[in-house]
């Protein structure tokens, strides 16, 4: 998996023994405008995150489609700012578990 964002600072976020839900739901905000990458090819424009998996996340498409996106091969995400879609009402993601 590859993760994108100039502005992420993970100086205070241990990142080695951590679950790979804690990681995205750490960097990602729900609503956070995303694209997302199957090696150089962009999947379905630039969407937004919902929540993240240990193999697996869920983002809204350009089509306003909700998307489960397993986390295998080379899948890649790139968080585009640091708005994120307000009609979602929450940031952070809420903790599911």
């Amino acid at each position: 998996m590859f993760l994108e964002s100039s502005d992420i600072d993970l100086s205070d976020y241990e990142i080695d023994n951590s679950r790979i839900s804690e990681v995205l739901n750490a960097l990602f905000c729900r609503g956070d405008r995303i694209q997302v990458f199957d090696g150089a090819n962009q999947i379905d424009g630039t969407g937004f995150f919902v929540r993240g998996g240990d193999d697996y996340f869920l983002w809204r498409d350009s089509s306003d489609h909700l998307r489960f996106q397993y986390l295998g091969g080379s899948i890649g995400i790139r968080k585009m700012n640091f708005d994120y879609d307000h009609s979602w009402d929450e940031c952070p993601s809420p903790d599911y578990d």
